[in-house]
């Protein structure tokens, strides 16, 4: 009696610890099945009763792909709401899934901004051409009774709502920032669900970029990207370059730059020779320190001769224009015999007398 007693105990205590070590198990076996994803109604509507059963049952990669699908549809069919709550859909069930928010952030911030400016500027452009048409008399195939009674009310009219229309820029501005804004949550919700993506990095430093004109932003996501495993090259010489052009950063932009030059003569670009001119000049750096001096000196050295004509090139149609420079380019072009239709010149505004 006593044993069934003491038997009875134990597994009372052996319930009572267990209940929460298998709580904690319970939550850790549904986030690792559903990622973290929360079922919701929106995921019926897009996905049906079918696919929602299937996201349900362990098939979300399959649920998720079959809604970009229809998210494909639906950029066809110039439908971007659907299209959002599509991209958030499958981003929610596939948050690791990188491709998902870099083509998110790309169908809003370019291709739906693009769509909002282009369907101003088509109507815009239609009332232009409808006003020059009635201002210019261009219908000189129409009765001149009809023209007098007729030219100035059609021409008030167009004038009137071509005014309207460029009274409503003030509004439709924001409609294409708003495509950015989109864009860029996209990117940054990757990133967080994706920290270690370089390439979510890389795409926001070139919406900051192209888009927003931001260089500062734009170089501190290069930066970022650069510090991820995997990043191109790349990343490190936008992250110094964009750098360049952010007001009251120009010395450290220039330190940057100069020790991309100093590394190696792969990364002689015309885009480092071009920031780092314009950089000696808005800085006043002596001209003894300049670059130029550099690239002749390694022109000077022999076995060079085809990098180092290169580089002059580059560094004249960059905007350098020291006669030492053109004058070891020349040098050089006659020791490779370079066709006088391919030689180097000085752009016109530095013509030598």
């Amino acid at each position: 009696m006593k044993g069934r007693v003491l038997g009875i105990l134990v597994l009372i205590a052996w319930g009572i610890v267990k209940m929460p070590v298998e709580g904690r198990l319970e939550k850790r076996m549904e986030s690792a099945r559903l990622g973290g994803f929360r079922p919701s109604a929106n995921l019926r509507q897009q996905a049906g009763q079918a696919g929602f059963i299937a996201a349900l049952g362990g098939l979300r990669a399959a649920v998720a792909d079959m809604l970009w699908i229809r998210a494909n549809v639906a950029w066809q069919d110039v439908q971007y709401g659907r299209m959002k709550l599509l991209f958030d859909t499958c981003t929610a069930m596939q948050p690791r899934r990188v491709s998902f928010w870099d083509l998110s952030a790309w169908h809003m911030a370019w291709n739906g901004a693009a769509h909002v400016d282009q369907e101003t500027t088509d109507a815009d452009q239609r009332l232009a051409t409808f006003l020059e048409f009635f201002k210019t008399g261009r219908g000189i195939l129409t009765p001149v009774l009809f023209w007098g009674m007729n030219a100035w009310p059609a021409a008030w009219t167009a004038a009137a709502r071509f005014e309207n229309r460029l009274a409503d820029a003030a509004e439709h501005r924001p409609k294409v920032d708003q495509f950015f804004k989109l864009g860029e949550d996209y990117l940054l919700r990757g990133i967080e669900n994706n920290p270690d993506s370089w390439e979510l990095y890389d795409r926001l430093g070139y919406l900051y970029r192209d888009k927003f004109k931001d260089m500062e932003k734009a170089s501190l996501a290069y930066e970022q990207a650069t510090q991820r495993p995997g990043h191109l090259e790349y990343t490190r010489r936008f992250a110094a370059y964009y750098l360049a052009e952010v007001p009251g950063r120009e010395r450290e932009a220039y330190a940057r730059l100069l020790a991309l030059f100093r590394e190696s003569e792969h990364e002689w670009l015309p885009t480092l020779f071009r920031q780092i001119q314009k950089l000696e000049v808005r800085l006043g750096i002596p001209d003894g320190q300049r670059i130029w001096h550099d690239v002749v000196r390694f022109a000077a050295t022999p076995g060079n001769e085809t990098s180092a004509y290169t580089a002059l090139r580059d560094l004249i149609q960059t905007g350098a224009s020291d006669p030492a420079v053109l004058d070891a380019a020349q040098t050089l072009e006659q020791k490779m015999d370079i066709p006088a239709e391919r030689r180097v010149k000085l752009p016109e505004q530095d013509q030598r007398p």
